[in-house]
């Protein structure tokens, strides 16, 4: 059996018709590859601003979480600014005060004589530090405004001895 010249491979047509398919496979999967590197880039720093807020928030609500005030204190020192915030009876002692500021881009938290308790790693894009208010007007916590990353978190921590709800 004897073939033919004619018969005996792929024609040119052919052979250029699995090339261009072959290429626009390759083209559609470099497409996609691109596509997932960067929804890969795009999570893994959505993923490194939530623990960095998270880090944040955890050290908020224990150094605030501190704060005792004693049910008789109806009035006590708090003094707030545009970004920080002091209010004494830490660990229950009324000469002893936190500080929650920004220094340098980073969220920093301060004991009165003692330094620095707390210093974000990450650096913040602004912060803002209210006071909670109970019903009857009287301080029970500190609020605080942060941006890590570009996103906007709050933190709202009541002292351990104050409630928000009925006084």
């Amino acid at each position: 059996m004897n073939k033919s010249e004619a018969e005996a491979g792929y024609t040119t047509i052919e052979a250029l018709v699995s090339v261009a398919l072959i290429a626009l496979a390759g083209a559609i999967m470099l497409g996609i590859s691109a596509v997932s590197i960067r929804s890969l880039a795009a999570s893994k720093n959505a993923a490194s601003v939530s623990a960095n807020a998270l880090a944040i928030d955890g050290a908020l609500r224990a150094a605030i979480g501190r704060v005792r005030v004693p049910w008789w204190e109806r009035r006590f020192a708090v003094t707030e600014g545009d970004s920080r915030a002091s209010v004494a009876w830490l660990d229950g002692f009324p000469d002893r005060e936190l500080s929650v500021s920004e220094s340098g881009g980073h969220l920093v938290m301060e004991e009165s004589g003692r330094g620095i308790l707390y210093r974000s790693g990450a650096e913040i894009d602004s912060l803002s530090v209210e006071t909670l208010r109970d019903p009857g007007g009287f301080c029970a916590g500190l609020e605080i405004r942060y941006g890590v990353g570009g996103t906007a978190f709050t933190c709202v921590a009541p002292f351990a001895s104050r409630s928000l709800g009925e006084p």
